[in-house]
């Protein structure tokens, strides 16, 4: 990944059209992109079609964009192609958000985790059982402030609410956690 001012740097670049900061950007940005977009439930094919798609509008666009944070507009981006393509293949008269609100999971890997759990396969198994317990909306936050390092601000923007629900959802969610781990 690149640093603040090195992204600012190529987001600037782009933005007047130069192809090499475009491709530094796909390349650093894609696999983060990946992994966020087979959190749906989508398959391999969906979700990378999701994501050229973004880089093409983008490229198309890149004149009138306004981004204040390039990681999480994009996968705001990826994020509504995907509940485009889940809208069209649910059969029912469901919403895709209220789909997704469903479906969505986290992918456990024990490198992913911000704490050391390499003697405690134990804790590990317990706290993936908590964390299935969330509700989806709570588990999605969750996949995107600690998984994704992503800020406060920028999971609002992405999930479309006002930043105070999403504080109150991690809130509400390590609360559970800690309180469930004891």
């Amino acid at each position: 990944m690149y640093r603040i001012d090195e992204t600012d740097y190529l987001l600037d670049s782009f933005v007047r059209g130069n192809p090499d900061s475009f491709e530094k950007i796909y390349k650093s940005l894609y696999p983060v992109l990946y992994n966020y977009g087979r959190q749906f439930n989508i398959n391999e094919a969906d979700t990378d079609d999701c994501i050229q798609e973004v880089f093409v509008d983008i490229w198309n666009s890149r004149s009138r964009i306004k981004i204040k944070s390039l990681k999480a507009y994009l996968m705001r981006c990826v994020r509504n192609k995907i509940l485009k393509i889940l809208s069209t293949k649910i059969k029912e008269n469901v919403k895709a958000e209220n789909y997704t609100r469903e479906e969505f999971e986290i992918s456990y890997h024990p490198l992913q985790f911000e704490i050391d759990i390499q003697n405690n396969l134990e804790l590990e198994e317990k706290l993936k059982q908590h964390i299935a317990r969330l509700g989806p909306r709570q588990r999605e936050i969750i996949f995107l402030i600690y998984y994704n390092n992503l800020s406060y601000v920028e999971v609002a923007e992405i999930l479309n609410l006002k930043i105070k629900t999403v504080y109150n959802h991690v809130h509400n969610s390590i609360n559970y956690l800690r309180a469930s781990l004891k």
